[in-house]
């Protein structure tokens, strides 16, 4: 990540046809794209109620027994926004 102030961006674009269907999805970088990969499938409906929309560290539970550590943040995130199309 360059030095100052970023902007990231994370684009998804849904295959559609369904639930749980798959999609691909595109990290941008201050608007350049750095990476692109491809998800098979999402989570069709909906997580446990110790989930939550975290931001800067993750609080729920960890997606494998092999993570440890919460990780957080240490920077300052001056805004999120969701546009859900």
């Amino acid at each position: 990540m360059p030095q100052g102030p970023v902007k990231l961006r994370y684009e998804f674009t849904y295959d559609g046809g369904g639930i749980g269907k798959g999609g691909q999805v595109q990290l941008r970088v201050n608007g350049n794209p750095v990476a692109e990969k491809r998800i098979e499938r999402i989570v069709p409906l909906g997580f446990s109620a110790d989930e939550t929309q975290a931001i800067g560290m993750d609080t729920g539970t960890p997606g494998s027994d092999r993570y440890e550590g919460r990780f957080p943040f240490n920077a300052t995130i001056e805004q999120v926004k969701f546009n859900l199309q």
